[in-house]
């Protein structure tokens, strides 16, 4: 049941998507008065498990699952390599780690992202892995920290797959779950909402700091959302 329900969004735009994880959650959209997007509960809508991490690598990662049950085997590529984020998923279900040390704003970002991968590419790989006759998938991806988390908010992830041809480029699946990130964290319609008064008045790092502060994301992840949606004056492309 639950990998016909993942299937089902194989083919769905990142913003349907979110419409789904949203009704999936039961939950309402944010307004420009609550702003923050429930990432918590549409997580949780998915079946999908989180946890927090001091330390946070794969083998800390694999350990946890072992030790609940929630794995027979770990991972054998498992290392103390720090990370920010992590995903393991199979064909029983998944668990979605983050970096306790982080800040709240990475935290939530870095759990979107995770959140990203396991809503358009398992989908993918199960879809695949049902073509050829098989029962058993996983999908993992490792998130490193970001060297300056205030300047470099993009991520430089790694999802690991093999025997999957049919799917896009690492590099595309990566930017994939960027947008999805961004997306799912900074609505566009809450964006604008908020940004409108402030837009003739303030500097683009203003906005950018006001705006992520009201949407708990850092300010490189507003600057890059606000540069998409071509709500920047254009003064700085880059925070200092």
């Amino acid at each position: 049941m639950r990998d016909n329900a993942l299937l089902e969004l194989q083919n769905l735009s990142i913003s349907e998507l979110i419409q789904r994880l949203y009704e999936d959650a039961e939950v309402s959209f944010p307004t420009p008065a609550r702003p923050i997007a429930p990432l918590h509960r549409l997580i949780d809508g998915q079946g999908l498990n989180q946890a927090e991490l001091a330390n946070l690598c794969s083998r800390n990662a694999m350990d946890f699952l072992l030790r609940r049950g929630g794995l027979q085997e770990a991972w054998l590529e498992a290392n103390r390599e720090p990370l920010a984020g992590f995903l393991y998923a199979n064909s029983g279900g998944g668990c979605l780690f983050v970096r306790r040390e982080d800040p709240v704003s990475r935290r939530r970002f870095s759990a979107a992202h995770e959140l990203g991968h396991y809503v358009l590419h398992l989908p993918r790989v199960l879809a695949e892995a049902h073509l050829r006759g098989e029962s058993e998938v996983e999908l993992v991806e490792v998130l490193p920290i970001a060297t300056n988390p205030e300047a470099d908010e993009l991520s430089k992830g790694e999802l690991i797959l093999q025997n999957h041809a049919s799917l896009p480029p690492l590099d595309e699946m990566e930017h994939e779950a960027d947008s999805f990130a961004g997306e799912i964290l900074m609505p566009e319609a809450i964006v604008r909402a908020l940004a409108a008064p402030f837009i003739p008045h303030c500097s683009d790092i203003d906005l950018a700091r006001r705006l992520s502060g009201e949407m708990l994301v850092s300010r490189a992840a507003m600057m890059v959302r606000l540069r998409h949606l071509s709500l920047l004056r254009g003064e700085t492309a880059l925070l200092n």
